[in-house]
């Protein structure tokens, strides 16, 4: 096909809102729809190179594979090489291993699997990891590999096997998109089953190109250009994507693609020059925009200010130019860099990448990393890694079922039975999110052992419908109290009268814990508030006086409300709901996290042992040292008491 200015225009409207958006920008709160955009541009330009070759008897998956490793490889190689630098001197251990990995998914076309199994996109910590932004590299190269194929295939057998196999892949594609979404919406977000139906709509669209001799409407255009545009604006996190209604942005692209040829308005506006400039650069701008906006967060406990994200775009548009310029142009050029040299430097790349990545998984803990980065060096002599203590505090359950995968729900292991027919212990099962997980750990560290058996069910509250597969499970039928612990929320409160009514139902002792009081956390979430205190004052008091000052500070946060006062609201309205009942046993959890005689928390051990590792997901020394407070508090003989 022709170079169409519009395309490079168009990829500017991509690009930019993505920069807007992880850099916090008010407004932009759908950016991250650039990479849709992207995804069916991709789509669009490879299918109608892949038809050229066709129609022109010169098909060569070895030559589109090179093509494709001369427009990806070498500017991302670039960009890694001085963000592998980069990491050695500002992340802690734990970040350096999770690092490493990522380095390594990006050299084996698989940093989307990865982050999907890792975390989720929207979430803080997401801020803070470097190459965050090539899981759409390993969608898009994980895509390579399927369509040529798919084309060669449909090609051979007409023209109309070509529309039905695209238009079934996008239909598969979509519903299944729709269905992950509600499953599992981290898996839809990440996986190339669930974003290949935007790439094979720009597929289609560059079918219909070729076949139907399309030309400029400015009506369809102007269509297109709203429909993808004004998403970025609209949608957010909470916004099913992929989905149904992703279709929106998605086909406005495909409209651009059709219809916005340079005679028309918007055609017009995407060829000014300006969108075209950043269009050219955009791949560059994309790889470098993640890498410095995490380091500027992982270098400081507050977000940067707007005004350093904005040194930092510039910053990212002079690397992009730089990369641009001197990396891309002259890698694209075979007269400059021959097919036979594109190989070898292709190879020699992904395998340092690899070698690097599974160095640095291996040996990170025994590799001093860091040293540059403020936070660190000041906190050093106490165990700062958040990282590190919330995998630990995960330890107790991934060895009880053997599932080093565990998490706080939708376990394969939560529906199989863990108590033991044999023991006489009373069975008691802990059911709700992650905050379950840390209630699970105080029961086992605690004198409940003495006379129970425990079990998990990971679960939000507002999910047990009736139906829920979580009443059929073996745990529930075996036990004969149900412990809820969870992060309530109005939805939770909504549902939980029906779960009351229902174990109350099937004869069931009922144990509810409030929800525990929570606390700021700094540096999107890779520093707590005791991170911030010990920085700001360790110069000032020895470790026992430091624990007990920030103990008392945690206090003043507790009792003054400030940070709590939706979870007042909904505590209230919890023992409201509970009190309408008979034989619910309501155990308040702020009792032992705080005391309030005493005027203190429980966050820091006298050694400085964290007790929380985030706003207030409870380490495994937490869990220990709370064991001991409930036994003082005696819950056990009140929880025994109450199931009489």
């Amino acid at each position: 096909m022709n170079y169409r200015k519009e395309i490079d225009g168009l990829r500017s409207i991509a690009i930019v809102p993505v920069i807007l958006f992880h850099a916090g920008v008010p407004g932009f709160s759908g950016g991250y729809l650039g990479v849709d955009i992207f995804f069916v541009i991709s789509g669009f330009l490879i299918t109608n190179i892949l038809l050229s070759n066709l129609e022109n008897d010169n098909f060569s998956i070895a030559t589109f594979y090179e093509k494709r490793c001369r427009r990806i490889l070498p500017a991302l190689f670039f960009m890694l090489v001085i963000t592998t630098a980069l990491s050695t001197l500002l992340l802690s251990g734990s970040q350096f291993k999770a690092y490493s990995q990522s380095l390594f998914a990006v050299a084996s076309f698989s940093s989307n699997i990865l982050f999907w199994l890792d975390s989720g996109y929207f979430d803080s910590s997401a801020e803070l990891k470097p190459l965050l932004h090539t899981w759409s590299l390993g969608v898009e190269e994980q895509y390579y590999i399927v369509a040529p194929l798919l084309l060669w295939a449909a090609f051979k057998l007409g023209r109309l096997s070509l529309y039905t196999a695209f238009l079934f892949f996008t239909f598969i594609s979509l519903g299944l998109a729709e269905y992950m979404y509600i499953k599992d919406p981290n898996a839809n977000f990440y996986l190339l089953p669930t974003r290949a139906w935007e790439m094979s709509i720009g597929s289609l669209a560059a079918l219909c190109d070729r076949h139907f001799q399309i030309k400029s409407r400015d009506s369809l255009a102007t269509v297109g250009f709203a429909a993808a545009v004004i998403p970025l604006f609209i949608f957010n996190e909470h916004t099913p994507t992929p989905s149904l209604i992703t279709l929106i942005p998605v086909c406005g692209v495909a409209l651009m693609l059709l219809f916005a040829r340079k005679q028309s308005i918007v055609g017009r506006f995407l060829s000014t020059a300006p969108l075209v400039w950043v269009g050219l650069m955009s791949y560059s701008a994309y790889l470098w925009h993640q890498p410095l906006f995490a380091f500027s967060r992982l270098t400081s406990f507050e977000e940067p200010p707007l005004y350093w994200f904005a040194l930092m775009t510039c910053l990212t548009f002079g690397l992009a130019y730089f990369s641009w310029k001197f990396v891309e142009q002259p890698f694209r050029d075979r007269n400059i860099i021959s097919t036979k040299s594109m190989t070898r430097f292709s190879i020699f790349g992904l395998l340092c990448c690899l070698i690097f990545g599974l160095a640095g998984h291996l040996h990170s803990e025994k590799m001093v990393v860091g040293t540059l980065n403020p936070l660190h060096t000041s906190i050093a002599k106490y165990e700062s890694d958040n990282v590190k203590l919330r995998s630990e505090s995960w330890s107790v359950l991934r060895n009880i079922t053997a599932d080093q995968n565990y998490v706080y729900a939708y376990n394969p292991a939560d529906e199989k039975l863990w108590f033991d027919n044999a023991d006489t212990r009373i069975g008691l099962l802990v059911v709700g999110n992650s905050h379950s997980k840390d209630m699970f750990n105080i029961l086992h560290f605690s004198d409940f052992n003495e006379s129970y058996q425990l079990a998990r069910y990971g679960v939000q509250i507002r999910e047990l419908s009736n139906k829920h597969s979580f009443y059929a499970s073996p745990n529930y039928n075996f036990a004969d109290v149900i412990f809820i612990t969870s992060q309530f929320n109005e939805a939770d409160l909504a549902n939980l009268e029906n779960v009351i009514q229902r174990v109350h139902a099937d004869k069931k002792s009922l144990v509810i814990t409030t929800r525990v009081s929570e606390f700021p956390d700094f540096a999107h979430g890779a520093a707590t508030l005791s991170d911030k205190l010990i920085v700001e004052n360790k110069e000032s008091f020895d470790n026992k006086a430091l624990s007990e000052f920030v103990n008392e500070q945690y206090f003043i946060l507790q009792s003054g409300g400030a940070t709590n006062n939706n979870i007042y609201s909904i505590n209230k309205e919890l023992i409201r709901l509970v009190s309408a009942f008979d034989n619910i046993t309501l155990l308040e959890r702020d009792d032992y996290f705080c005391n309030t005689q005493a005027e203190t928390c429980f966050a820091l051990g006298p050694q400085l042992q964290k007790f929380t590792y985030d706003f207030t997901h409870h380490s495994l020394d937490g869990a220990k040292y709370y064991a001991e407070r409930i036994k003082k508090l005696k819950w056990k003989k009140i929880v025994e008491d109450s199931s009489k």
